[in-house]
């Protein structure tokens, strides 16, 4: 467990109730410690603030610019001074992992963080990972003539690696890859990466399928969850988070999507039964985007076509109709698809 106490670094992330959500949301992503601290004009405590409640204000599709007076947690749980056993064994009662530290006047001054709930091994321990590693990336033409996308280099390692490394420090260390256009570069990488801490399995897709009929290639070899991602997404996803979230939903397919904000250069006109209202100068939207990123359970996959080319859309879209459920989980973290020149070049 980790104890902050550095002044400036707990007045950052204390903020009053009438700070929006959206610039809450910025501010939860420059400091990464994944909770603010509410107080009031007294500097007293009076709520928290964390991703699981930016999250539940995203899904009820609350409009991010007004405060957070509806999504903040009134009833805080903290602790007097810096008692770091009375802090894990409040962390262990209430299922918390960030405990403010606050002293007699009720004033922050520390935060008890804890990564990892080894209680939690069971959550994921059978949950595999599926990377679809077989397009020809043609977005990334002409360097993709050459080298296959998933080894093209992020900094110093293959963009896959980086990506299972993101999984891995979550505990999710079995991979299945499927691969197809220049698949014997990619078996060769990792065959020479042998001090890797993975399990992995190769699946050979003989004929291109999409960006979901691979898939049908797992029949009767799955009992548990299964996370599904492309080879081009770089994200600060908190994998073990996402996959609660799906098991407390209860879906059968979970959509990971990120909050992005775009910025329209010009003044848009709103229009009322063809009468103008008014114009909103250089407004932003905020919208959730898909990922690429998905919590598949394995009835989905069994009921697939063998051998057929099918789109995760066309997956979705199918299940539904079947009477499945599908959620979103929505994420407001990093997140960036390198899948092309622009946003590739940024990561060289």
């Amino acid at each position: 467990m980790k104890c902050i106490q550095e002044k400036r670094l707990i007045k950052s992330i204390c903020v009053f109730s009438s700070i929006t959500i959206i610039d809450a949301i910025r501010l939860l992503n420059e400091t990464s410690l994944q909770i603010l601290i509410v107080t009031g004009s007294d500097k007293k405590i009076i709520g928290t603030l964390t991703d699981g409640d930016i999250r539940r204000q995203i899904i009820k599709g609350v409009d991010l610019h007004s405060s957070i007076e509806e999504a903040y947690n009134r009833r805080p749980k903290f602790i007097d001074g810096f008692k770091e056993e009375d802090a894990l064994e409040m962390m262990k009662t209430y299922g918390v992992m960030r405990i403010p530290v606050v002293d007699s006047l009720h004033r922050p001054i520390g935060l008890y963080l804890l990564e990892k709930v080894d209680r939690e091994v069971d959550l994921y321990k059978d949950s595999q990972v599926f990377i679809f590693a077989g397009g020809k990336g043609t977005r990334l033409d002409p360097i993709t003539r050459i080298v296959p996308k998933p080894l093209l280099p992020v900094g110093d390692r293959p963009m896959i690696e980086v990506i299972m490394d993101r999984f891995a420090g979550f505990g999710f260390t079995r991979f299945i890859i499927s691969v197809n256009y220049k698949k014997e570069f990619i078996k060769s990488y990792f065959k020479d990466r042998k001090e890797l801490p993975y399990e992995m399995e190769f699946i050979d897709e003989e004929e291109p399928l999409g960006t979901a009929g691979s898939l049908s290639l797992l029949k009767s070899k799955l009992n548990a969850t299964l996370f599904t991602t492309n080879c081009d997404v770089i994200t600060e996803i908190n994998y073990l988070s996402a996959l609660r979230f799906h098991r407390k939903q209860e879906a059968d397919i979970t959509v990971i999507a990120a909050l992005k904000s775009f910025n329209i250069a010009y003044g848009v006109i709103q229009m009322e039964e063809g009468e103008f209202t008014r114009i909103d100068e250089k407004p932003d939207f905020n919208l959730l985007i898909n990922t690429g990123i998905y919590l598949i359970e394995p009835k989905i996959i069994e009921a697939l076509p063998e051998g057929k080319p099918l789109d995760m859309p066309e997956l979705i879209h199918s299940a539904l109709a079947a009477g499945r459920k599908v959620s979103v989980y929505p994420v407001h973290s990093e997140w960036q698809d390198i899948g092309t020149w622009q946003e590739y070049k940024k990561w060289m």
